[in-house]
């Protein structure tokens, strides 16, 4: 009678076993992700690394993502007709709930945004979901006698092991996966809709190329070489056309309106330090005038001595989704600030790891590249020539680790060294000496320096003529 009985005994309910609630799901994240997916270009670059099919609690969703993956595996555009079309061959239009039900999940999708974050609420539901069933499995199993107890251990053990790769694997692209990302990514890049991003210095961006999305480009000097006027320079030529963040911990407020404006009127620093009732009418209107030009700039601006790295990274997130932020700049690395708790349990060593590592992490996540300024240690002094090297940058281990490039800028005529080695006059001359560069050459870039006006220039006529550059709405940039 008992072996009849395990036959004839029924699969768990599941509603009997969760006490009637519903299994973990997140259908309003699954239409938003579905949704976003068929209105924005590269949503599904996105989250193809992370999301599977059977990741969807609905099942008709995870028919309509299917149908996205394989017009993706077609190379073709992904929008509502597409999808509506791939269903229709597929033969599960009407399983889907027709026209209507596909059209219906972009309906609601402002944007893009968050598009991670769902996609990993979508999943720790699946994980929940599987966490369950092989939960009431394994009850299931334990009540019947007749099964190997040994055997018993093994599956579950395997089964949680797959949850737990599933876990570990979230950001694991498969290969055609990356391929077709690749593929995207290029496209978008080099189309008028893409956002190549240029310095507007144009021999470094004759060996830059555009700007890596997602590496971190480190510029380093000892005090005087013109690191902040290097800034300035950047933050003019590109702030006038795409968005940038610029985190300043050594600068006041007035400082930098006042750099950038002596940059772009050509004022002499000096000139600001006469009082405005006493400074000669055209002064005061070329201050004004530069005014003008300064506030039209897509800058945004945090200026806040000891900030820490975790408010450094929750500012650039907010202008990221605020602003959508194509750049960012921190001035400079070594006066980063760091919590009570950091500062009483950790060595600087452990922060500086700490804070390049955030860094790293942050410019990916975000897709921007981040440009740190950072100090050197004064061993330059004991050399002749007073040329930096990759070994004076402070920390340079874990820099050097991160860094897509690392240059130097260094103004021989500071030293007193006036003439090069070929016997030309270095009056005015910064060289930009790059040491590490991941994909390109090393190389000295001459740069024409002018300290009074916060500015720097091509050191000869540009031979170069550096690709436009544009914004989200398509203006033309340098």
């Amino acid at each position: 009678m008992r072996k009849q009985f395990e036959k004839q005994k029924k699969p768990v309910d599941w509603n009997s076993l969760m006490m009637g609630k519903l299994p973990p799901q997140a259908k309003e994240l699954e239409e938003a992700v579905l949704g976003a997916i068929m209105i924005e270009r590269n949503a599904f670059s996105e989250v193809s690394q992370m999301l599977r099919a059977e990741h969807f609690y609905v099942e008709a969703h995870q028919l309509i993502f299917k149908a996205i993956q394989n017009l993706e595996k077609k190379y073709w555009q992904c929008d509502i007709m597409t999808v509506v079309d791939e269903l229709r061959t597929m033969g599960k239009l009407d399983e889907v709930g027709g026209v209507y039900a596909v059209t219906k999940l972009t309906n609601s999708v402002v944007s893009a945004a968050h598009l991670q974050t769902h996609s990993r609420i979508i999943i720790q539901k699946f994980i929940h979901r599987e966490l369950i069933r092989v939960s009431a499995q394994t009850l299931s199993d334990a009540y019947n006698e007749n099964n190997d107890v040994f055997d018993m251990l093994n599956n579950a053990n395997n089964t949680f092991y797959k949850i737990n790769y599933e876990i570990e694997n979230i950001n694991t692209m498969p290969l055609d996966v990356m391929a077709i990302n690749y593929i995207q990514r290029r496209k978008s890049m080099h189309s008028k809709e893409g956002n190549l991003l240029y310095t507007g210095f144009s021999e470094w961006d004759k060996l830059n190329g555009a700007l890596f999305r997602g590496g971190i480009y480190f510029i380093a000097g000892r005090p005087g070489m013109g690191k902040t006027a290097f800034v300035v320079e950047m933050i003019k030529k590109m702030a006038a056309f795409v968005p940038v963040g610029f985190i300043n911990l050594e600068m006041t407020n007035d400082q930098i309106v006042q750099r950038i404006i002596s940059n772009i009127k050509e004022i002499n620093n000096y000139e600001f330090k006469k009082p405005p009732e006493e400074a000669p009418e055209w002064l005061n209107e070329r201050i004004y005038q530069g005014m003008q030009d300064f506030i039209n700039l897509k800058l945004h601006i945090e200026s806040k001595s000891g900030i820490t790295i975790e408010q450094i990274i929750a500012k650039l997130k907010y202008w990221k989704y605020k602003h959508n932020i194509q750049v960012a700049i921190i001035d400079f690395l070594q006066i980063i600030g760091y919590s009570e708790e950091r500062m009483r349990y950790h060595t600087d060593l452990e922060n500086m790891n700490y804070t390049l590592d955030r860094i790293s992490h942050t410019a990916k996540e975000l897709d921007i590249p981040i440009i740190l300024l950072s100090q050197l240690n004064r061993d330059l002094y004991k050399r002749g020539n007073k040329e930096p090297d990759l070994a004076d940058l402070k920390g340079s281990g874990k820099i050097e680790e991160i860094a897509y490039q690392i240059s130097f800028l260094h103004r021989p005529e500071y030293y007193e060294i006036l003439v090069d080695e070929s016997g030309e006059s270095t009056k005015g001359l910064c060289y930009q000496i790059i040491k590490k560069h991941r994909d390109g050459e090393l190389r000295k870039i001459k740069h024409r320096f002018e300290g009074q006006y916060s500015r720097f220039s091509d050191w000869d006529t540009p031979s170069f003529d550096a690709p436009k550059s544009f914004d989200k709405d398509g203006d033309i940039g340098f």
